[in-house]
């Protein structure tokens, strides 16, 4: 069954599938921010004063998101347990700028690697 708006030389996966493969992606952020959070504590124990009160306050920040993280990732789980029918999901992953996980996520939905939709190199990072 292909969904209305799929080309006909368009890869198609179950939305189960699709789901699974955007769990186990929000997972691999989420353990990427408690690494980031472990970096927040050490450096909230070199922080006194005000500095301390701030530097608390992004550690709490990092904490819920890798919170909001797992529970999307949960989430997504759960709908992939419950997935009827099929999805084209080269679309979607042309809006994914970060090459690895749109090869990731392509790979899972089995297809190949996506470029980026919005002109931007895949695979650049917008880095501080």
């Amino acid at each position: 069954m292909r969904p209305p708006h799929a080309r006909e030389d368009e890869t198609q996966v179950s939305a189960a599938a699709a789901l699974q493969a955007l769990a186990v992606e929000t997972v691999r952020a989420g353990e990427m921010c408690e690494r980031l959070g472990d970096l927040v504590e050490r450096l909230v124990r070199t922080c006194e004063g005000e500095e301390l009160k701030i530097a608390m306050q992004e550690a709490q920040a990092v904490d819920a998101l890798t919170q909001h993280l797992a529970a999307l990732a949960a989430f997504a789980g759960r709908l992939a347990d419950r997935a009827e029918g099929v999805v084209a999901p080269a679309e979607a992953l042309r809006a994914v700028p970060l090459a690895d996980l749109a090869a990731r996520l392509s790979a899972a939905c089995g297809g190949e690697a996506a470029s980026s939709g919005d002109g931007a190199r895949a695979g650049d990072l917008d880095l501080f």
